[in-house]
């Protein structure tokens, strides 16, 4: 997934399979290691990395509802930036164990304990919108 999406489409449109499969290789043990660093560093349970790999994923969710649109809403670049500042709010939050409320003070009491998760979505969704107007805009120039 890393390398074929991420690799591949962003960044070398013209690598072969085999360049892709070396790609591969690298990136799991990578991605073990970062997972290994959060529990051991972070003392975080199991249930706490499947919170986080559950917030990961619904990074998904903006591009997904934006394709199935009988108008094309988005661009592959406003997909990309999406993802990467969502997730980037996601790994924050989980990093430095601090919430909404820390972020932005002085918020309502019924905003205090909004979901990090729902801030992330929410700025994908911005971030995502923006970046496609933009590169589309841009295109047309």
């Amino acid at each position: 997934l890393i390398a074929n999406n991420l690799y591949r489409d962003a960044f070398h449109l013209d690598a072969t399979d085999a360049q892709i499969a070396r790609v591969a290789r690298l990136a799991l043990p990578l991605v073990a290691a970062t997972v290994a660093g959060f529990v051991i560093s972070r003392n975080i349970a199991f249930v706490g990395l499947l919170v986080l790999a559950a917030s990961l994923l619904t990074q998904l969710f903006p591009t997904f509802i934006f394709s199935v649109f009988p108008r094309r809403v988005g661009n592959k670049y406003g997909a990309f930036a999406g993802i990467a500042a969502g997730t980037a709010l996601v790994i924050y939050f989980a990093a430095t164990e601090q919430t909404p409320a820390d972020l932005i003070p002085g918020l309502p009491p019924w905003l205090r304990e909004f979901n990090s998760g729902l801030l992330a979505l929410a700025v994908n969704a911005l971030t995502f919108l923006s970046a496609s107007t933009l590169s589309k805009a841009r295109r047309q120039r």
